[in-house]
């Protein structure tokens, strides 16, 4: 006695294709609502809330113990590029006053 299932019963991904084609519409429909993007709009304040308040403890907490943040360094290293340059500006405005000269 054999079971005779339809093919999206059996298939994967014939059974996810069927699925998506009877759902698209609905979903679209609720995605294109206002209640929708205030509720995406509250979700993504909510989302960048508690990444700043993560922030702000983990540099507390990192400033507790005398150790650097990821701020502090990432500064440290753009000073340090400036550095870089300006050294390389002044070597080749000195090489420029020689040739001069």
């Amino acid at each position: 006695m054999a079971l005779n299932l339809p093919d999206w019963a059996t298939d994967w991904k014939t059974a996810i294709l069927a699925a998506e084609r009877r759902l698209s519409p609905h979903l679209e429909r609720a995605v294109r609502t206002d209640v929708f993007l205030d509720a995406m709009t509250v979700a993504n304040s909510l989302n960048r809330l508690a990444h700043r308040s993560a922030d702000a403890a983990r540099f507390s907490i990192a400033n507790a113990l005398g150790l650097p943040t990821s701020r502090q360094i990432a500064q440290l290293q753009c000073s340090f590029g400036r550095l870089g340059e300006a050294r390389q500006s002044e070597s080749a405005d000195s090489a420029d006053g020689m040739r001069r000269s």
